[in-house]
């Protein structure tokens, strides 16, 4: 696709080169009544072909450019071609600038596009708005804080009293995961383009255990604390792209995903009962895999073309909510007292905030 591009650039180049030339032999005549450029007029010519020149040679150096840059410098070149139309101080000068121009076009259609910067023309479906470049597959990775609620209660089978409580706890949220995404045909309004696709996320919090609640119901301050940690998530996906702030690949766009979400998560209670003649210090835990819905919104955009092992990159930031249900219990057994305490993680939620980074492959 790069290659069709330059292509298409050096025959845009080379058409509107011709136009110029047209329009010189088409106006010959009324240009014999056009007094030759000023010493001043020319050396402004000649800056202008030297900073053209210039733009040229940087550009040169690297891989490739982008889109936008490709843009400005051929519709520089053009500007260069219609101002050499009208006449110089004399013959050899005007030679002298038209060969010299003429080996900055030459350069400039060497120049090789980077694959993701293809245009996105904003009439009808066009190409798809990649999320990290020439590529419909990408790797992502992100991180943020995050806050978690859960809501849990404490059972026995003893005369314990019950409880029902609610905690909130923050930590960090890591997530690295594969995603594709491909063009939308004819759903788009005329202006805009858009992608849909999906993938999974493998998600993971920071910070440890967090203690659900802490109740004391045994003698001597004895209590009965229960616990949860965090294992793995995964996450699987679907989603769309928008680019709401227009067709070019430089600009940003919007993006959601929702899906099921598979949490794996430890619960543990401990019953502190050495209070009591012959009471024991008890625990249990328990694993269980709680399932749920996420939602994210965000933006992407641009951050090079090239940098990452030769692959263009993008950034983004975003908000992520999750809701789940019932997460699973686990209970302990009194040895000296027979009674059994059950620990259990009711609904909870969790919303961060993240930065990420994606790359195509």
């Amino acid at each position: 696709m790069g290659r069709l591009s330059v292509s298409v650039g050096r025959a845009w180049i080379r058409l509107l080169a011709l136009a110029a030339a047209a329009a010189v032999l088409s106006s010959a005549a009324a240009m014999a009544q056009v007094p030759p450029r000023t010493e001043k007029e020319e050396q402004a010519l000649a800056e202008k072909i030297d900073n053209f020149a210039e733009k040229v040679r940087v550009a040169s150096r690297r891989k490739c450019i982008d889109y936008a840059t490709m843009d400005a410098l051929q519709r520089e070149a053009v500007q260069i071609n219609y101002d050499l139309i009208y006449p110089a101080r004399s013959d050899q000068k005007t030679i002298d600038f038209t060969k010299y121009h003429g080996g900055n076009q030459k350069r400039l259609e060497r120049l090789k596009l980077c694959p993701q910067t293809e245009p996105r023309v904003g009439m009808g479906p066009g190409p798809a708005i990649i999320p990290v470049g020439g590529s419909p597959y990408s790797l992502t990775f992100a991180v943020g804080p995050s806050f978690t609620h859960y809501t849990s209660s404490y059972r026995s089978t003893g005369s314990q009293p019950s409880l029902d409580a609610t905690s909130n706890h923050t930590n960090t949220s890591i997530c690295g995961g594969l995603n594709g995404y491909w063009p939308m045909t004819g759903v788009m309004p005329m202006g805009y383009n858009g992608t849909y696709g999906g993938g999974i996320n493998i998600c993971g919090v920071a910070g440890g255990k967090s203690e659900l609640f802490r109740h004391v119901v045994h003698p001597d301050n004895g209590a009965v604390t229960a616990s949860v940690d965090p294992g793995p998530r995964v996450e699987f996906f679907i989603g769309a792209h928008w680019d709401a702030f227009g067709p070019e690949r430089s600009n940003p766009f919007i993006f959601m995903r929702t899906g099921p979400v598979f949490a794996s998560n430890r619960l543990s209670i401990t019953s502190d009962q050495t209070g009591a003649k012959g009471g024991q210090f008890e625990s249990a835990s328990r694993s269980s895999v709680t399932t749920g819905l996420m939602l994210e919104l965000g933006l992407s955009s641009p951050l090079c073309g090239d940098c990452a092992f030769g692959k263009p990159l993008r950034w983004s930031v975003s908000g992520k909510g999750y809701w789940f249900g019932s997460g699973g219990s686990v209970s302990v057994d009194s040895a000296a007292f027979g009674f059994k305490e059950t620990a259990r993680i009711g609904s909870s939620h969790e919303y961060s905030t993240n930065i990420g980074l994606g790359m195509a492959f």
